[in-house]
């Protein structure tokens, strides 16, 4: 599979994420994440996607890296709703062909016709929870393994909520996997209100089910009980980290049909410098 660790995409990264190991000459796992991390909140998903699994082959006991797999095959702001769940069904042995040739480090066109892939996303979150497992009964006896924080596998157990129905009908979706997930989420935001990226997933989470209904225009007055909730998270997470690619993206998002879309030009100019 064709990835790319030249393109300049800054130089942020996760701060929690375990059992990668750091970065030498002859192991890029970190960078591999960290890339796909960037490309994620930037909305590349496949190009994100491609990323976290070249990680997984050098670094197969990031729990972490699976279940960002599953979220590049997530509903997102941009694809979601009956059109994503009407559309991303695929066959269990194609996604299982695809995925040996993937994981044998293949770049097939094959690839495009399951992206995203609920089948994809059911998998990689049932094989983070599984890795979650295994980490908390070897990490003590084997020093090479990293006991998984707390965040993640609370992270990863909200993902598999979302994931965990591959097929679900449209008319389902929300009730069933996607208001559990922001509830889920919610949760982690309450004790890890300073982290980054719970601050962003949880946003995230509360935009896609409200997807270019988040104000109506030209008023815009708010056309949903999620979008101050929505605000109050975005603009908190801002306060103590102004540069996040991720959260800058969603505020600009956030803002743009709303009574008052210049309240974003701050965000728009960290994403125009990073």
């Amino acid at each position: 599979m064709t990835t790319s660790l030249d393109v300049r995409l800054g130089d942020y990264n996760c701060k929690f994420v375990t059992n990668i190991p750091p970065h030498s000459s002859d192991n890029n796992a970190r960078i591999y994440f960290d890339h796909g991390l960037r490309y994620f909140y930037a909305y590349q998903h496949e190009e994100a996607y491609k990323h976290f699994l070249q990680c997984l082959n050098l670094a197969p006991d990031c729990a972490f890296a699976h279940g960002m797999i599953a979220l590049c095959h997530c509903p997102n702001y941009n694809y979601k709703g009956e059109s994503y769940y009407g559309s991303t069904s695929n066959p269990e042995e194609e996604v299982s062909a695809i995925a040996k040739a993937t994981e044998n480090g293949e770049d097939i066109a094959t690839m495009r016709r399951i992206f995203p892939s609920q089948q994809v996303m059911a998998k990689h979150s049932l094989l983070a929870m599984e890795k979650v497992e295994e980490l908390k009964k070897i990490s003590h006896s084997d020093t090479t393994l990293q006991m998984i924080s707390d965040v993640e596998v609370e992270i990863l157990s909200a993902i598999r909520i979302l994931s965990c129905h591959p097929g679900i009908s449209p008319d389902l979706a929300e009730e069933t996997v996607g208001r559990p997930y922001i509830d889920a989420l919610r949760r982690v935001y309450e004790r890890y209100r300073e982290d980054a990226e719970v601050c962003c997933f949880f946003a995230e989470s509360l935009m896609v089910l409200n997807a270019w209904k988040l104000y109506e225009f030209p008023t815009g007055r708010p056309l949903s009980n999620d979008v101050g909730e929505l605000e109050s998270v975005l603009e908190n997470a801002l306060q103590l980290h102004p540069r996040h690619a991720g959260l800058c993206h969603l505020y600009v998002h956030l803002s743009e049909m709303s009574a008052h879309p210049a309240r974003a030009l701050s965000a728009c100019e960290s994403l125009r410098n990073e």
